[in-house]
């Protein structure tokens, strides 16, 4: 699970950055659940709006144990209990 975020947009990010050094009022807060690298499905979650200083944050992300392995990652977004998008990414 991914535990850094690029302050750019798309590809053309900045170096990523780990959460808690661009979101320091959000240091606290637990993104990720569960936090193991090991699990195949993992629960990312925003902090409060008022952590993150008007910023929207979104990343996604996936390595594979296998040099020549596919990664694939389904990805749901949601605001509450309504979901407002969804999508499947695959990478090499």
């Amino acid at each position: 699970f991914h535990t850094q975020a690029c302050a750019g947009t798309g590809a053309n990010c900045q170096t990523p950055e780990p959460y808690t050094k661009l979101f320091s009022k959000a240091s606290n807060h637990v993104w990720v659940s569960p936090q193991d690298s090991t699990s195949a499905c993992h629960t990312w979650t925003a902090p409060a709006a008022n952590q993150l200083s008007g910023k929207t944050v979104f990343s996604v992300g996936c390595s594979s144990t296998e040099p020549a392995g596919i990664c694939s990652v389904d990805v749901t977004v949601s605001s509450s209990v309504k979901t407002v998008a969804s999508g499947v990414l695959l990478a090499m």
